[in-house]
């Protein structure tokens, strides 16, 4: 009878040890579990987050998530994606104010801002600025690159967002021009809270062995202008 109690103590003991272990086992994978769904909750979350827009909050938080994000934004859309050339430029000659253009300037109530790339007056194959007051709004959304490109190659990049604002959403515009490409794509649309119609653009631009990406949105304004949100 001395050896009884001594053997129950141990097996009471490696008992405890084996629901122990059960249970730090159970726990982590549960932990592991609850992980997963807490992801999968944000990740759900997130996208309902990019399609609400209740105000300039909302606004300013997409703006902050599109400067942090690497490649094209995740969006809702379907459409099958297409690439399109950009259309010539007319054959027909242009006169060109032989005056430089300032780099920043305001036509008809639309401020111009081209710090990057030649300093030229109009927007793609528009070469005067009353001709191209519906985009001239776009130069807000800037790239470093178009310093190291020449004017033909900047107007036929400036034509590819021209022509994205009447292309189907998920359509490539692209172009090349010597030693550069680039393309311009309408990734959505929609309507804001004043009833205009809106897009959101995807720029990318490459020129000998540097690449550049640029995210936009833009709205279309009563008087045919489109102005870019900051």
């Amino acid at each position: 009878m001395r050896n009884v109690l001594p053997n129950r103590v141990s097996i009471a003991l490696a008992s405890l040890a084996i629901s122990t272990s059960a249970l730090l086992t159970a726990g982590s994978a549960q932990a592991q579990v609850g992980e997963r769904v807490d992801n999968r909750v944000e990740r759900r979350g997130a996208a309902v987050d990019r399609a609400v827009d209740r105000g300039p909050l909302d606004r300013a938080e997409d703006r902050i998530d599109r400067r942090h994000r690497v490649g094209p934004p995740p969006v809702t859309w379907k459409a099958p994606r297409v690439r399109r050339a950009v259309a010539p430029p007319p054959v027909r000659p242009v006169r060109r104010p032989v005056v430089v253009a300032p780099r920043a300037r305001v036509v008809r109530g639309v401020s111009v801002y081209r710090y990057y790339g030649p300093t030229i007056y109009g927007y793609g194959y528009h070469y005067v600025d009353d001709d191209a007051f519906p985009w001239l709004a776009f130069t807000a959304i800037t790239l470093k690159v178009l310093d190291l490109m020449n004017e033909e190659q900047v107007r036929a990049h400036e034509q590819a967002q021209i022509e994205a604002t009447a292309s189907s959403v998920g359509e490539e515009i692209y172009w090349e021009q010597g030693d550069a490409t680039g393309s311009v794509t309408a990734l959505r649309q929609g309507t804001n809270t004043s009833g205009e119609q809106c897009r959101e653009f995807y720029h990318n631009v490459k020129i000998g062995d540097q690449v550049e990406e640029a995210y936009g949105i833009a709205c279309l304004q009563p008087d045919g202008a489109w102005r870019v949100l900051d």
